[in-house]
């Protein structure tokens, strides 16, 4: 049912990947441990006790079969006498009709299953957006590093520039003073994003239970461009645990009808006894049994009242819920989309700011602008680089939620 064999084997070779890559992790190999997560175990567990409960159902449409026997020994109060006494017996009972208890019984455990099943893979969805998005902080953390350094040498560098510039008098000491306060708000930046690399490097390593480094690989973004938003809504985790609750609700107040129905049982067994074994006494027959309680004391008609009770709020329960799954999906890819475009807008907005900046240094070098307007344009550049990233993290981020808010995950 939950591909064991093929997750286990999953999993041993992802830890060898993590080790044989010096702690370097592509996505397939991190998403490769996500199953030796506690709460996804403890879940599959959940499942598995469910489907067996399910098995135990049907134990109720099966003749129940039994074996007895017996020795015992009496002496009489002032002799010597003793009686032995031998008992051997066969018995086979089969229930005819159980007023539907055990109909409804075994429905309830299928559902009780089912929901089990739409649990784990809540869980499981969950496990991945966790781990995932531990995986891009990991990545936009790296990127971070990466171009925090590269900012870094832009801004020693004009540093450098306008000292050279301030020593043959064409620039002034506050001008100066300026560019060594950018270099050194850069050299924060620089170890910022190393305390946030560190972060994302615990948090990623604690979700799978093995250290990693760096990622690996390039994280792309993909998304269907119409989705289905009802077909999605009605196969999520959260809409079948609904569901499938209404539906033991459903069962329940079905079943307490059985208490106004008389239940049937039929039976067969053979006797052996005597005082000598083996026993020379043989009998057999069969019985068949009807029951009807006529007055049980009003109880039949309290549960009926209170399961007519409890399936109206299940109903409830459910409508609300698939309100509430549908308006959540409508919303993630509504998120998602938005920030795709903010990507792009953020990759134009950067594009056009660099082409700015390469201008604005051949002209300030020229004496063509003036350090105010040349430092602004800089500036721009410079804050286009972070928020390209900053949205970069959003979409990836916005990726991940939207899977997991119709139960999926990127393998």
């Amino acid at each position: 049912m939950l591909k064991k064999n093929f997750s286990a084997l999953l999993i041993a070779v992802s830890v060898i990947l993590l080790h044989c890559a010096a702690y370097c992790a592509s996505w397939e190999a991190v998403a490769g441990l996500v199953y030796n997560n506690d709460d996804l175990v403890s879940a599959a567990k959940q499942a598995d006790s469910a489907h067996w409960s399910y098995n135990k159902a049907w134990t109720a449409y099966y003749p129940q079969v039994s074996l007895s026997g017996s020795y015992s020994e009496t002496t009489q109060s002032g002799t010597d006498e003793t009686t032995k006494a031998y008992s051997t017996g066969f018995n086979v009972k089969q229930t005819l009709f159980s007023g539907f208890q055990n109909y409804n019984a075994l429905r309830s455990a299928n559902a009780s299953y089912q929901q089990a099943v739409a649990s784990y893979n809540k869980t499981l969805s969950d496990v991945y957006f966790n781990v995932r998005s531990a995986f891009i902080g990991l990545y936009i953390a790296q990127a971070n590093i990466d171009l925090s350094g590269q900012i870094l040498s832009r801004l020693s560098a004009n540093a450098r520039m306008i000292k050279l510039m301030y020593d043959s008098g064409r620039e002034d000491r506050g001008n100066l003073m300026a560019t060594q306060a950018s270099q050194k708000n850069g050299e924060f930046g620089v170890s910022s994003a190393k305390r946030e690399l560190e972060l994302a490097r615990l948090k990623l390593s604690q979700l799978i239970s093995a250290e990693i480094s760096t990622t690996d690989g390039v994280m792309n973004l993909t998304f269907e461009a119409a989705p289905d938003f009802k077909m999605l809504a009605e196969n999520c985790p959260a809409y079948l645990i609904a569901k499938y609750q209404l539906e033991l609700a459903e069962i329940d107040d079905q079943n307490t009808l059985g208490e106004f129905l008389p239940t049937a049982q039929v039976s067969w067994g053979n006797q052996s006894s005597g005082t000598e074994w083996p026993t020379s006494s043989n009998s057999q027959g069969w019985n068949l049994n009807l029951s009807y309680s006529l007055f049980p004391g009003g109880a039949n008609i309290a549960d009926k009242f209170i399961n007519d009770l409890n399936q109206e709020k299940a109903r409830r329960d459910f409508e609300s819920s698939k309100k509430t799954v549908l308006l959540s999906i409508e919303d993630s890819y509504r998120s998602l989309r938005d920030a795709v475009e903010s990507l792009e807008v953020s990759r134009v907005l950067m594009d056009a700011d660099s082409e700015r900046a390469k201008i604005a240094d051949a002209k300030y070098q020229n004496g063509l602008m003036t350090f105010d307007e040349w430092n602004r344009i800089i500036s721009d550049y410079i804050n286009a680089q972070r928020s390209f990233l900053q949205a970069r993290s959003t979409a990836l981020q916005a990726s991940a939620a939207w899977k997991n808010s119709y139960g999926g995950y990127e393998k």
